[in-house]
């Protein structure tokens, strides 16, 4: 998120110059045994550094750990990718535009980054600070980075912990539906291209304190049963071999089957009969009668019997073909009547 200064006297001073600051926002969720419900934290970094890249994202998800009282021992990282998580920041997000704008009305400035963290400090479990992240490691091991083909399909992630698969990493398009795609160290070696990580060193201010605490229920998921419909047998046809199992995920919509179009060949025979009934209308023939004439043409050997399209291709391709056809004609008929203008105009 990208804040401009902000003022209730506008001057145009200085305008072009002003490029604003980044305000960063990470939500954790954590569960309170004995409540049974979420206890969310909303911690907002802002920053003179506006180039909010991975570098800068990976520097606040290190303060956020570094600030938890009590570390877990485990944690899900969820990108605001995902509907439910985007849902939920853009909302969160929106409330801080609505802070600001009554600032503003309130007569304060939005100058500083200063300003900022006086507008939103007392929003419902927010911690707000300064972040200056350290550019220059970042100058020092920025060598250009491979990228796993098809990750932007996948939204669920796996890292197994059994002896086999422990050193593996598993993604996939769908939770619980699509297969898993495994990616072993090495493989992950050979992306990274031998670049070195390490731990970012940041200077973090002081956060502040909510005045109140975010909480949320958790609401438990009932285990339902599940179906599986590829045991049952249905009969074959053209519906189940397009919509196969799995068609609708993004990474198989490369493999759809391909269009088969009307070759050349056809296409002018088809615009000789549709040009023959233009000129007269007692020859005009419909798509049946189109087919028919091909399926002779067919027989004598001119043409493929697989070049023949349907009769319902045929019938597209009429009303398509009289469309441009008869706009082609109108256009025609304008320039004509442009120029039968300018000479009766030379001829005055």
């Amino acid at each position: 998120m990208k804040i401009l200064p902000k003022s209730t006297r506008k001057t145009k001073s200085e305008f072009f110059g002003k490029c604003g600051w980044s305000l960063h926002s990470i939500l954790t969720y954590t569960k309170d045994i004995e409540t049974n419900n979420f206890n969310i934290q909303a911690y907002d970094y802002w920053s003179n550094d506006i180039k909010q890249d991975a570098w800068f994202t990976a520097s606040s998800l290190h303060g956020v750990i570094e600030t938890l009282e009590k570390k877990p021992k485990w944690i899900t990282i969820i990108s605001d990718n995902a509907e439910e998580i985007k849902t939920a920041k853009d909302s969160y997000h929106t409330q801080i535009i609505h802070i600001i704008k009554k600032y503003v009305k309130l007569d304060f400035d939005i100058t500083s980054g200063e300003n900022i963290e006086d507008a939103i400090k007392d929003l419902t479990g927010t911690y707000v600070a300064h972040i200056q992240p350290d550019r220059s490691q970042n100058q020092v091991i920025n060598k250009k980075l491979g990228t796993i083909q098809g990750i932007t399909n996948w939204v669920e992630w796996m890292w197994p912990i059994e002896e086999n698969n422990a050193r593996y990493i598993y993604g996939r398009a769908l939770s619980g539906f699509s297969t898993w795609n495994k990616f072993s160290l090495h493989k992950i070696q050979k992306i990274s291209k031998e670049r070195t990580f390490v731990q970012p060193n940041l200077t973090i201010t002081q956060h502040t304190k909510p005045n109140k605490t975010w909480t949320m229920p958790f609401i438990e998921k009932k285990e339902t049963e599940i179906v599986d419909l590829t045991d049952i047998t249905i009969s074959e046809s053209k519906s189940h071999k397009i919509f196969y199992k799995g068609w609708g995920l993004k990474e198989n919509q490369k493999n759809r089957i391909p269009i088969k179009r009307i070759v050349p060949e056809i296409k002018s025979l088809l615009e000789c009969m549709f040009h023959t009934g233009t000129i007269n209308p007692r020859q005009k023939m419909s798509a049946q009668e189109m087919r028919e004439e091909l399926l002779q043409r067919e027989s004598i050997g001119e043409i493929s019997m697989e070049n023949i399209p349907k009769e319902s291709t045929i019938a597209n391709w009429i009303t398509t073909f009289s469309r441009k056809w008869k706009q082609s004609m109108a256009l025609r008929n304008m320039e004509e009547r442009k120029k039968n203008k300018k000479k009766s105009i030379i001829i005055v």
